[in-house]
């Protein structure tokens, strides 16, 4: 019964996960490609949590600046791609509601993309993951508190998938836990439940985004 409640409580479409769904699949964003000279990008992702979160990192790197909020919350600045910032973010969070992690990102020339991953532990033990992917909103453009989850951002236009991490042209500068068991992908919306037994990771699955990216190989090399 526990479960049942967890899970609806969720709204989420729960399915056990498969080995070959273990990778974190973390990709490196933009609003477009190929991006300006000094472009600013703003990226928002909103995402439901459980209640019972025991803890929480997120990792973001932006070529070549970036600036992490969690639900408003201003958690520092990164300005070495090559360094990816991590950040314990379980007191910013909500647990049991909705939060918005969002990123204000700068390309001071050449190529430019973020690369974000964030990682909860439910007390269970169960691991929740949410990615930078093209389901992240973004604009050029933005007003005072756009970093809050009550912002209206319905009219943002959804990120450009650049690569993947660990693909040119950056390379594999993001080491994540990718031993650990299968990661969970949230999504908001009213979805049909699948049981989920004590030996199982909850994992959910996200519709693939559109093809709108372009391949890593039209990324110029640095």
């Amino acid at each position: 019964m526990h479960r049942l409640v967890l899970s609806l409580y969720l709204i989420l479409a729960i399915l056990p996960a498969r080995a070959d769904e273990r990778a974190l699949a973390v990709s490196w964003i933009w609003k477009s490609t190929p991006p300006g000279a000094t472009e600013r990008v703003f990226f928002r992702r909103e995402f439901q949590l459980p209640p019972d979160v025991a803890s929480a990192v997120v990792t973001v790197s932006c070529d070549n600046w970036q600036r992490l909020f969690v639900n408003g919350h201003d958690m520092g600045k990164g300005t070495d791609w090559h360094s990816p910032s991590t950040y314990n973010v379980l007191a910013q969070l909500k647990p049991g509601t909705r939060n918005v992690i969002a990123v204000e990102g700068r390309n001071e020339g050449g190529v430019a993309g973020m690369a974000l991953s964030f990682r909860a532990t439910l007390k269970d033990g169960k691991k929740l993951h949410v990615a930078s992917d093209g389901n992240w909103l973004c604009e050029n453009e933005a007003p005072e508190g756009w970093q809050d989850l009550d912002f209206p951002s319905t009219s943002w236009a959804k990120a450009v998938v650049l690569a993947k991490v660990g693909d040119p042209p950056w390379g594999d500068v993001m080491k994540l836990e990718s031993s650990e068991p299968a990661a969970v992908q949230d999504k908001s919306g009213s979805f049909s439940l699948a049981p989920v037994t004590d030996t199982e990771e909850a994992h959910v699955k996200l519709p693939a985004a559109p093809p709108t990216s372009p391949t890593p190989s039209s990324i110029p090399a640095r």
